[in-house]
């Protein structure tokens, strides 16, 4: 009963503050996750970078640093695309996906992502 005396009367987070705390708090605890979970990054792209697979068919392999900087660097793999509108070096992206480890780093293949503008960025 407190609790929700608390809520009405205190003023709290808003609904935009407390997702984006939510997905800074996700976007952590990624390195700790076992493999196999699902999981949201959000960073920038410092590479990309296109990894033929076979004569026809390619890989897109893009390197994405963590906005928060105690969090390593994770590959995303998106399997037969060349190309992605709007995922080059320097673009803000949150994505989420299941998180393996290929070569002792992390790796998520073919992640849902969107595109993050300037000030939706996490600090």
């Amino acid at each position: 009963m407190l609790a929700k005396l608390r809520a009405r009367f205190l003023p709290g987070p808003s609904g935009e503050e407390e997702a984006a705390a939510q997905r800074a708090r996700e976007a952590s605890r990624y390195a700790l996750a076992p493999a196999r979970r699902r999981v949201r990054i959000e960073g920038r792209v410092s590479e990309v970078t296109v990894r033929p697979r076979s004569e026809s068919v390619p890989d897109l392999v893009v390197d994405l640093d963590p906005f928060d900087a105690s969090v390593q660097p994770a590959s995303l793999v998106m399997l037969g695309r060349r190309e992605v509108v709007g995922i080059h070096v320097g673009a803000a992206l949150a994505v989420e996906g299941l998180l393996t480890t290929v070569k002792n780093r992390p790796t998520i293949f073919n992640p849902a992502y969107e595109l993050l503008l300037e000030n939706e960025e996490s600090q």
